[in-house]
């Protein structure tokens, strides 16, 4: 087990020791959390890394910003609150979203939240929604080569997402 700030006392970064024992040995990395605000602990997902060291890092530093550790004023990152409320079709969006791991469009996301079995028909106005909630964000059109609009998580959105499902494929 590693604790990626490598002390107890207050820090402004982690190490990445973690990161790299996980990455030359194939493994994924199993997030664990100890929430004092809400009396939980325990391994709350299983990260397989995607290659991409400084948005792997960013992605669980983002998770670990809505569990409330025992002494909050020396945890970083920084505890911002709870988990935004999602409805299960938002959840479902975030998932399919993921899926993708980068950018999609509206119809892409409708595509793969119809297979995972959700009813209500893919609005903008939900998108829209999950971008005011800062959980979405508008990809730029150098990411992808669309007339259409295309949607992407934000780091938010992964470390919520994180929380949401046990694992994620």
């Amino acid at each position: 087990m590693f604790t990626p700030e490598g002390t107890r006392g207050p820090v402004e970064k982690w190490k990445t020791g973690f990161y790299h024992v996980a990455k030359d040995s194939g493994l994924p990395i199993f997030l664990a959390k100890v929430d004092y605000l809400n009396k939980v602990s325990g391994v709350f997902h299983s990260y397989q890394l995607t290659g991409d060291k400084a948005e792997d890092v960013q992605a669980i530093q983002e998770s670990y910003k809505r569990v409330y550790g025992k002494f909050p004023a020396n945890q970083y990152p920084a505890y911002v609150g709870p988990i935004p409320d999602l409805s299960d079709a938002e959840a479902v969006v975030m998932r399919a979203l993921y899926s993708f791991k980068g950018v999609a469009t509206k119809m892409d996301i409708a595509a793969k939240a119809k297979l995972a079995g959700m009813s209500t028909k893919m609005s903008t106005k939900m998108l829209d929604f999950l971008i005011e909630k800062g959980i979405l964000e508008h990809a730029s059109s150098a990411d992808i080569q669309e007339s259409e609009p295309t949607y992407r998580l934000t780091f938010k959105g992964k470390g919520c997402l994180l929380h949401l499902f046990p694992t994620l494929a």
